[in-house]
């Protein structure tokens, strides 16, 4: 199967559905490894509501993975 057009909107879309929620439990800085992945994920940009992307991110889903794994996991 070929990719689709934009690979990484899925992953950008549902970590951009996560950044209100938890700005609101703790602030973005309480997650640390969650903020070294979206800066990973640059650039990208999302509409005011943090629902849709309006600049997608060219990293793919298994690009999030291989950094968690050989960048972050090593420093746990």
């Amino acid at each position: 199967p070929s990719l689709p057009p934009f690979p990484g909107y899925d992953i950008q879309y549902f970590l951009g559905t996560l950044t209100p929620v938890l700005t609101s439990l703790h602030g973005l800085a309480f997650y640390y490894i969650y903020g070294l992945t979206l800066a990973f994920l640059q650039p990208c940009a999302f509409t005011s509501a943090q629902d849709r992307p309006t600049q997608i991110t060219t990293r793919m889903p298994v690009d999030v993975l291989r950094f968690l794994k050989d960048e972050v996991a090593p420093t746990l």
